[in-house]
């Protein structure tokens, strides 16, 4: 893992192993937009920089289950994503039987996190299923 002396919220979470909600919000833009090359490309970077992809997959999950909530009640308290990411958002939720895609995303990232826990090359499922998660298939 490279250590960075600024400190930015950025660099604390990569100390950490955690990501950064941009680069949530630039995986889940791909999945919604079906671009399973920028799917593989944000996996390999992610693995490349030392992140435990277990790990990543649980908290997507997590923040893809905050997304359904808000879209559900429209109150960003409920969940655990920054006020100032509201406008990314509502981008991600304007569009037709949006609730339809979140359920169908955090059910299959429930069932990847399963299905990696005693697997020992999760990096290849975890792209297999997102590229799958993309198809909406």
């Amino acid at each position: 893992i490279k250590y960075d002396r600024d400190l930015s919220i950025n660099n604390v979470l990569s100390a950490l192993g955690n990501v950064a909600y941009d680069e949530y919000f630039k995986l889940l833009n791909a999945i919604l937009d079906g671009d399973s090359a920028t799917l593989v490309q944000i996996i390999d970077q992610l693995y490349d920089n030392g992140v435990n992809l277990k790990h990543f997959v649980n908290m997507f999950l997590e923040f893809c289950f905050d997304v359904t909530k808000y879209l559900l009640t429209q109150n960003i308290q409920i969940t655990k994503i920054p006020e100032h990411y509201l406008e990314q958002i509502n981008s991600v939720i304007n569009f037709t039987d949006a609730i339809k895609y979140y359920n169908y995303i955090t059910d299959k990232l429930l069932a990847l996190k399963q299905s990696i826990r005693n697997d020992d090359n999760e990096k290849v499922t975890i792209e297999v299923m997102f590229n799958q998660i993309s198809r909406f298939v």
